[in-house]
């Protein structure tokens, strides 16, 4: 006896997507908002070329477990010194050219400014050819930032557990890239709620 789902779909239209997820790794280098990039190699169709930090989920794993057991696996960076954010997902048709994959994004955090060997720092508003769709997911990133910077206290994230103001400032212009007028921006940190 045929179940239901076999009779409603037939065998040959059943495919299924890889799940990933993909991190856009900042971090705050003397004011400069900078990204974690790998040069990544799976010829035919990427060949030595720069990609966001990422990998497939495991079957007992949740998105989230996944950022930060790939941020542990492929960097020598702590998840634990990381802030997540959800970016978003992305699933167009062909964004992988070697099958369906489906990306769950997120921003990753870090107040931590040291280089490692495996990561490459690029300066977020400095745009480069990234592989699949990871370029929209920077584009993607920084209208995040802009539209939360003073909604959120996403902008704290980036600073070391003892900052000045004026250091703060310096990252929200960066981000917003423009001037904040200072007496205000003083004015928007002292109500902060933490």
């Amino acid at each position: 006896k045929k179940s239901i789902l076999n009779i409603m779909i037939a065998k040959k239209d059943l495919q299924f997507a890889i799940v990933s997820t993909d991190i856009l790794l900042l971090r705050n280098n003397k004011g400069t908002v900078e990204y974690a990039t790998q040069v990544i190699n799976k010829p035919p169709y990427y060949v030595n070329i720069p990609a966001l930090i990422g990998g497939v989920l495991k079957p007992n794993e949740t998105s989230l477990h996944a950022v930060k057991r790939i941020i542990n696996e492929k960097t020598s960076y702590s998840s634990t010194m990381m802030e997540s954010i959800p970016l978003g997902f992305y699933d167009e048709v062909g964004r992988d050219k070697r099958g369906r994959v489906v990306s769950l994004s997120y921003i990753g955090i870090t107040n931590s400014c040291e280089d490692k060997p495996e990561v490459i720092w690029r300066p977020l508003h400095t745009p480069i050819k990234l592989a699949y769709d990871h370029t929209r997911m920077v584009e993607d990133a920084k209208k995040y930032l802009r539209e939360h910077l003073f909604l959120t206290v996403v902008g704290l994230y980036f600073m070391k557990e003892e900052f000045t103001i004026g250091e703060l400032q310096i990252v929200f212009e960066y981000i917003l890239g423009k001037k904040v007028d200072k007496r205000n921006f003083y004015k928007f940190i002292v109500e902060l709620p933490i």
